[in-house]
């Protein structure tokens, strides 16, 4: 008896998980201006201090030095999206952004053609302003593209020495202010120290625990929002698309990146930019008996990777999250992003 398929026309059609458009993508920050105001005035308050004093905090970058990096990646990511050019991109890319970048470069040919043909158009960053966390290697940088209504945020970090965009988070939310009373610099947080229920290093369990759990354990933590809807309704219906013969698991994986980036908010409160990993597992029933009598087809995007069917598919998606803790409400996520970086 020849293998039955199931579901011949399968695609990853998961809420928010499509691969994003990072060089041209957006975000909503409200009063940017007071949330980035480090820059000049980090230069002008060491003039200003007796010889006999112990050294000022200082930020990674001048503006003059930040501006450049910025122009940098312009350029270089301008150039790498027009062929598809991983190589030359990770001259300025790092961390997790990078490896969301890589993942659409390859499922560019699975993209319709107007998103094809819009995706090698030039940007530049506008509005520009930065905080830049005092005594820190890092700095992050918020900048409107072309015009756009929303500005971007991203983290710039020193990979292999060099200094790469490593972080890219697009809201159309505003933003919470961050706190730069320290001589106009920002201050970084602890990864383990908790604002309210959660800290930094905390938030990554708790959100894909929307996934793998539905919610039961340390997402409980999480204020509901238009994101941990759209999670747990990929947890409740993730069997819907296989039907009877197949089920579908999540299961956390640590991230290419595991780096955490984390500043202080004027509220008192932390806004946090973490890392987000799992694997998604389905597998027909049939083998779970130990019977290869049934396979799955892979979908579009799946077959960039492996394009035979099988009994079981493993789905790797990597991605980011932008997350505002509070001393007193819950953890609000402000955005989350995956992108399918393997099928196998």
């Amino acid at each position: 008896m020849k293998s039955q398929q199931i579901a011949p026309s399968r695609s990853v059609k998961i809420p928010r998980r499509r691969a994003r458009q990072y060089a041209a993508a957006s975000v909503t920050l409200a009063a940017a201006a007071t949330l980035m105001a480090c820059g000049a005035s980090s230069d002008a308050a060491d003039s200003k201090r007796p010889a006999s004093a112990s050294p000022s905090p200082t930020g990674a970058v001048t503006r003059a030095q930040a501006d450049k990096i910025v122009d940098h990646y312009e350029e270089v990511n301008n150039r790498s999206n027009k062929t598809r050019d991983a190589k030359l991109l990770g001259t300025v890319e790092g961390g997790q952004v990078y490896e969301l970048s890589k993942a659409e470069f390859k499922a560019f040919p699975t993209w319709p053609s107007k998103k094809r043909k819009e995706y090698g158009n030039p940007f530049t960053y506008k509005q520009r302003s930065f905080a830049m966390p005092a005594n820190a290697g890092w700095f992050m940088f918020i900048g409107h593209m072309n015009g756009s209504k929303y500005p971007s945020l991203l983290v710039f970090d020193k990979v292999g020495g060099e200094w790469k965009a490593v972080r890219a988070v697009h809201l159309s939310v505003p933003v919470p202010a961050i706190d730069t009373s320290r001589g106009g610099l920002a201050a970084a947080v602890s990864t383990s120290a908790k604002s309210g229920v959660l800290s930094p290093a905390e938030v990554k369990n708790a959100w894909e625990d929307l996934y793998t759990s539905g919610g039961k354990h340390q997402g409980k933590e999480l204020a509901s929002s238009g994101w941990t809807k759209d999670a747990l309704k990929t947890y409740r219906t993730r069997n819907d698309e296989l039907g009877s013969q197949a089920q579908v698991s999540f299961f956390s994986k640590p991230a290419k990146s595991e780096k955490i980036y984390a500043l202080r908010t004027k509220d008192g409160g932390v806004l946090t930019v973490s890392s987000l990993a799992h694997n998604e597992e389905s597998i027909t029933k049939a083998a779970l008996r130990g019977s290869s009598s049934m396979q799955i087809t892979p979908g579009p995007a799946e077959k960039v990777f492996n394009s035979t069917p099988r009994s079981a598919i493993v789905d790797e998606f990597q991605g980011q999250a932008l997350v505002h803790l509070t001393p007193k409400d819950k953890p609000k996520v402000l955005y989350a992003v995956y992108s399918l970086v393997d099928s196998r």
